[in-house]
């Protein structure tokens, strides 16, 4: 038995979305409170049979076969017409009804349960639609109570017991149909509130914190300007040789492993990563947030990664190697796009940057004269000299060794 309310409180809702499924599960638990209600009728008409009660328990079998309609409807995703058949089986029960039996059958106060019911259950249509249902149940309110057709007088005992089960039935369901449109409302909104979080986390996750709620709070567009900032790329060499080994799902879970202990490292040091573009990584210090350290956290960062990549390729059999460049400079910073934007850094020290890493050496780390300056003090560098950078002519470069003695 509870198997088959379920079932049919449920009938439908596979197919839904976060915005049809509370509509069709209160379209089904109104039918299903309905024909209860129905079923509940049905023992006391034997007892009046010669008095209405034959022809009342024909309307009420009719109605409670009718219903089952409707949550097959809805497993058909036929949702509209579920919704529509309920109104027309509901008012074409009540409209009986009261014909048959007269206004002291209390029929017609039935006719306000559709008003309170209707918005709830057309949630997603047409407002049209909604608005138009539920003028139809205040105009069959009005008129059935303005007709008050008469009640036969064979009819009068048996209309008087339906007239007081009625009220008490109107009162029940009133109450059940209230109680689960409470219930289904604060599950829905339950559901919006993780579905909000979840796209805040997701969000997040492509955004740094302040810059997500920039674009929250405002439409306007994110752009900053920064004096300085120490910006890192780190490469794979020997990449196009390793995906050749690979298959698809081993390159990608390998690079996935990669990345997520570089995130871990990332964060530690307080950078943020700005976009992976296949084996290479782009991350900044300095932005969004000011940080005054931010050569030193990029550096201790760098070196790090380095440790985390050798003892990476040690446990997986790798003989690759991973080229990182740093430089220290003026940027600026925003968000681009509209559908999948992104938050990105522009800039000559940017693109010096990414040629600290292509102009580098495998397993080491290269970073500018602008970055050693700052960090001279906190780790050994080794003078490269002077190397010529296309679009930039020469400049000097130093290799990153490790941290002074003294700084540790």
């Amino acid at each position: 038995m509870l198997r088959t309310v379920s079932l049919w409180i449920k009938a439908g809702s596979q197919h839904s979305t976060l915005d049809t499924i509370s509509p069709i599960r209160i379209n089904n638990v109104v039918t299903l409170i309905f024909a209860l209600t129905l079923c509940a009728q049905v023992p006391f008409m034997p007892a009046f049979w010669d008095q209405g009660g034959a022809n009342q328990c024909l309307i009420n079998l009719a109605a409670i076969l009718l219903c089952i309609i409707i949550p097959l409807l809805n497993h058909l995703r036929q949702h509209l017409l579920a919704r529509l058949a309920l109104i027309s089986i509901y008012s074409g029960y009540l409209i009986l009804t009261a014909l048959h039996l007269g206004a002291q059958a209390n029929v017609h106060y039935f006719f306000l349960l559709g008003v309170f019911a209707t918005p709830f259950i057309f949630q997603v249509d047409s407002p049209l639609l909604s608005r138009t249902i539920i003028g139809y149940f205040a105009l069959l309110t009005l008129l059935f109570g303005f007709i008050n057709p008469p009640t036969p007088a064979s009819h009068l005992d048996y209309s008087q017991l339906v007239g007081t089960t009625n009220l008490i039935n109107l009162v029940i369901a009133g109450i059940l149909c209230a109680f689960y449109i409470q219930l289904n409302t604060q599950l829905d909104r339950e559901k919006v509130n993780y579905e909000r979080k979840r796209s805040e986390n997701l969000l997040l996750n492509i955004l740094p914190p302040a810059i997500a709620k920039r674009l929250k709070e405002s439409s306007q567009p994110v752009a900053d300007y920064f004096d300085q900032a120490t910006i890192l790329f780190a490469d794979i060499s020997n990449f196009s040789q390793l995906s050749q080994h690979k298959s698809a799902i081993e390159l990608v879970s390998l690079l996935n492993d990669l990345y997520s202990e570089f995130d871990l490292v990332l964060s530690r040091y307080r950078l943020e990563k700005i976009k992976t573009i296949g084996d290479e990584i782009m991350a900044v210090c300095g932005v969004p947030n000011s940080d005054k350290y931010h050569a030193v956290q990029v550096c201790e960062c760098a070196l790090q990664m380095q440790h985390c990549f050798e003892r990476f390729c040690r446990e997986h059999q790798l003989d690759n190697g991973l080229r990182i460049g740093i430089n220290t400079g003026p940027v600026v910073a925003g968000v681009i796009g509209k559908n999948k934007f992104s938050y990105d850094l522009w800039g000559e020290a940017v693109n010096l940057a990414s040629r600290m890493e292509s102009y580098g050496e495998s397993h080491k780390i290269q970073i500018t004269e602008n970055t050693y300056l700052q960090v001279k003090d906190q780790f050994q560098c080794r003078l490269r000299g002077k190397i010529e950078v296309k679009g930039m002519g020469e400049i000097n470069s130093y290799w990153l060794m490790h941290p002074n003695s003294a700084s540790r």
